[in-house]
């Protein structure tokens, strides 16, 4: 009798392979659901059940898309009822936002740079300002040019120059 050679198949209950699609599937979306949860946690929404299973029947852009509509609500000052009835609705409509996220960041950036630079000039702190493609460059009373993030860090703050205008 002859037997042939098996190879024996460890397994073990904690190695799973990454090869396997399901797997890589559930990693995205633990991962997309992570960032959907903070998202909602910085707007001040809490999940609830029903909440949950409307978000795991709508697409991951809709999701985006009805936070997107509750950030800029918040930002423009108009009075919500509830944050959460908001962004169901936002989600159950379909709703798209008026600007990207990025947009908004951008334009947000923007304002706070024109109120920074008018007190930062006003108190002799700059003399110019210029937009480069890598940012937001002023020129210091000496003519040296700096980035404007790199003035924030030096502790030139938008909430420091109010302070000082005050005095």
């Amino acid at each position: 009798m002859q037997f042939s050679q098996v190879t024996k198949v460890h397994h073990h209950p904690k190695i799973v392979p990454l090869n396997n699609n399901i797997v890589s599937e559930k990693i995205i979306d633990i991962a997309i659901y992570s960032e959907i949860k903070s998202q909602l946690d910085l707007v001040g929404i809490k999940l609830n059940p029903t909440l949950t299973k409307l978000i795991e029947s709508s697409s991951v852009q809709q999701v985006k898309n009805a936070i997107s509509i509750v950030k800029e609500t918040l930002l423009t000052g108009t009075k919500i009822r509830s944050k959460v009835g908001l962004f169901r609705k936002a989600l159950e409509s379909d709703w798209m936002p008026s600007q990207l996220d990025e947009e908004r960041e951008v334009n947000q950036l923007e304002a706070t740079f024109s109120e920074w630079y008018k007190l930062a000039k006003a108190s002799g702190l700059v003399i110019a300002s210029q937009k480069t493609e890598e940012g937001i460059i002023v020129y210091e009373t000496n003519g040296q040019a700096i980035s404007f993030e790199n003035m924030l860090e030096r502790g030139w703050t938008l909430d420091y120059l109010q302070l000082q205008n005050q005095r």
